[in-house]
C-alpha cells in the first residue's frame, strides 16, 4: 500500500523520510527495471553508514540521538566506481524542497512564500508543500561525493532548487564547469567515474528521475539559471508539479491520489493529459 506522507519515525528510529525503510521499499520496487546500475548496488541489504573515526570505516548502526538517520545501498563492487570496498553508496533524496520549518535556514517554503504576494502563486506553493514528503518527490542520488550538498547550494541561493541542480548537471556534461564535483572532496574521482555511466543530462534524468521529456528538461536547465524573483517563483512551482505529474505516470497508483489531493494538482494532470 502506498503511503501518502512518509513519516520520519518508523519503528523506534527517526529517519530522514526520503532515506527511510518505507522509501527504500519504493526505490527497490521502481528502480529495478529502470536504473541501469541497479544490480551494482545492494538494494536488498541496506545499511546506516555511520562513519566511525576509530576504525576509519562505515558501521551499520543508527544514531539513536539523531532525528535524520539515513539508509544507504552500497555498491556491490567498489572498483566499478574507483572506490575502496564498502565506500561508494547511493541514498534517497527529496527532489523539490518545499519544507516548512521553524529554523530559517531549513524553511525553504517560507523563503519562497515571502517572494510573492499573488494568491494564485501562493496556492501553487501550498500544493507543492503538500507533496514535499511523499514518494513522488523522492528519488535516488549518490551519497558518496555530496551531490546533495551541491543541490542544496545551487548557484549560490541555497534554496535546494531541483531546476538549478539539473542545470548544474547539464553544465558538467556540456563541459562548462565542474560545480557538481565541488563538494566531493577525496571522493571526487569516484563521483567522476559514476557520472561516466550516463551520456548526458537527458540520460541522467531518465535513469534517476524517470523523466524522458527532453523539452521539459531543457526548460528545467533554463529555469535553473534564473535568480530568485516573482516570475521565477511561478515557474519553479509549475515545474515542480509538472515533474510530479511525469513521475505519476510511472507510478500509476499515485495518479488517483494526486487527482483527489487538491484542485491544483487535478488541473496540472489535465494539462499534461494524465490518465
Amino acid at each position: 500500500m502506498i503511503i501518502w506522507d512518509i513519516q520520519s519515525k518508523q519503528g523506534d528510529i527517526e529517519y530522514e523520510s526520503d532515506s527511510s525503510p518505507k522509501s527504500w521499499e519504493h526505490y527497490n520496487r521502481n528502480y529495478q527495471n529502470k536504473y541501469r546500475l541497479y544490480s551494482d548496488f545492494d538494494f536488498d541489504n541496506l545499511e546506516f553508514a555511520q562513519w566511525d573515526d576509530k576504525t576509519k570505516s562505515y558501521i551499520n548502526a543508527p544514531d539513536i540521538n539523531s532525528d535524520n538517520n539515513r539508509l544507504c545501498a552500497f555498491a556491490t563492487n567498489g572498483t566499478l566506481f574507483d572506490a575502496n570496498p564498502h565506500v561508494f553508496r547511493i541514498g534517497g533524496e527529496t527532489d523539490w524542497n518545499f519544507k516548512q520549518d521553524s529554523y530559517w535556514r531549513k524553511n525553504k517554503f517560507g523563503k519562497l512564500n515571502n517572494l510573492v504576494t499573488d494568491s494564485n502563486i501562493k496556492e501553487r506553493l501550498e500544493g507543492c508543500k503538500v507533496m514535499h514528503h511523499t514518494l513522488l518527490n523522492f528519488s535516488i542520488m549518490p551519497a558518496t561525493g555530496n551531490m546533495q550538498g551541491v543541490k542544496s547550494e545551487g548557484y549560490g541561493d541555497w534554496l535546494d532548487r531541483f531546476d538549478s541542480f539539473v542545470s548544474i548537471i547539464d553544465d558538467y556534461y556540456q563541459g562548462e564547469n565542474e560545480i557538481i564535483l565541488s563538494k566531493a572532496g577525496w571522493n571526487r574521482k569516484s563521483l567522476i567515474k559514476y557520472l561516466t555511466y550516463f551520456e548526458d543530462v537527458y540520460d541522467y534524468l531518465e535513469q534517476h528521475y524517470f523523466i524522458n521529456d527532453e523539452d521539459f528538461i531543457k526548460r528545467l536547465v533554463e529555469s535553473g539559471k534564473k535568480n530568485r524573483e516573482s516570475k521565477w517563483c511561478w515557474k519553479i512551482c509549475f515545474s515542480c508539479r509538472r515533474l510530479l505529474g511525469i513521475k505519476g505516470k510511472v507510478y500509476n497508483e499515485f495518479i488517483k491520489l494526486i487527482k483527489t489531493a487538491t484542485a491544483v494538482f487535478f488541473r496540472v494532470l489535465n494539462l499534461k493529459g494524465g490518465d
